[in-house]
């Protein structure tokens, strides 16, 4: 993730390394030997006294690290909210494949001070329909779980819906400069847990297939996984769970991606998974399955 991200930036040092003659390299003098050659640069990193050697190595990393910042805001300034991850499960209360709860977590944290409340849409297939009760979102920190207040607009075929928190989403000022795995591994503060649980109801009629989609839209997300449920019923066999389909979707490009099968620890159930590193912006997850 980090290589995509910076592909263009890592390309760029490498090119400067090619210039600079570093080629195939067979051991610590062959990475000093170009510099040799700019008796400046040569007297300023390696010709100085142990002390002088240590301080201006120390600036270096210092400039280096200012320069990696710079570019994360530059990154970042446009996007107020991060998803670092994003996990959804759809099962089947009913054992009907036109019912479907999906439960959906997303990871994210915020890059600017004062974000306050997310926007988002919710629309179930043509002739579904979305009840508003049928609809929860909530928040979860590392301390403790916060609810929210949705303002709906719209009707159960479609719901335009603003989740005004309580508070402000956290956020410090040398946040966006913390690669997102480093504040997973350290469980920072920083981070919020978003839960949304939304009850479809789909047209039960002779529907040929149903789906699920995930969508980036303003801002690309990364580590998406989305696990699916599959009642054990008559009529539900090995023909039925090869239909079930991951695809990801950029305007007329559609990309199939290997759903696997993991034990499921509800005996009743076959349990699939689909993951993607990565959504960029106008990217779409689906997951369709048929009629059952």
């Amino acid at each position: 993730m980090f290589f995509a991200r910076y592909r263009t930036l890592i390309s760029g040092l490498l090119l400067i390394a090619g210039f600079l003659g570093i080629g195939v390299v067979n051991g610590p003098n062959d990475l000093i030997a170009p510099l040799a050659g700019i008796s400046w640069l040569y007297t300023f990193l390696i010709g100085q006294s142990p002390a002088v050697f240590s301080g201006r190595w120390l600036l270096i990393i210092f400039v280096l690290f200012f320069c990696y910042d710079v570019i994360l805001q530059l990154s970042f300034r446009r996007r107020s909210v991060e998803i670092i991850s994003t996990s959804a499960t759809i099962t089947f209360p009913t054992d009907s494949a036109s019912d479907n709860v999906v439960d959906r977590t997303q990871v994210i944290r915020a890059n600017r001070p004062g974000v306050k409340a997310y926007h988002m849409r919710v629309s179930p297939q043509p002739g579904g329909t979305v009840e508003k009760k049928d609809i929860r979102i909530w928040y979860e920190t590392k301390t403790n779980r916060k609810s929210s207040t949705p303002l709906f607009l719209g009707s159960g075929s479609s719901w335009d819906i603003i989740d005004e928190m309580e508070e402000p989403l956290p956020f410090h000022f040398l946040g966006p400069s913390v690669p997102s795995w480093m504040l997973v591994l350290m469980k920072s503060n920083l981070l919020v847990t978003r839960r949304l649980k939304i009850h479809y109801r789909e047209p039960a009629v002779h529907e040929e297939y149903y789906y699920y989609s995930l969508l980036a839209d303003k801002y690309h997300q990364n580590n998406i996984t989305i696990r699916i449920h599959v009642p054990k019923k008559k009529g539900v066999d090995e023909s039925v769970v090869s239909r079930i389909i991951a695809r990801k979707i950029k305007d007329n490009v559609v990309e199939e991606i290997l759903l696997k099968q993991l034990p499921d620890e509800h005996e009743d159930c076959i349990l699939l998974e689909a993951s993607t590193s990565t959504l960029r912006s106008g990217e779409r997850f689906r997951v369709t399955w048929p009629h059952f």
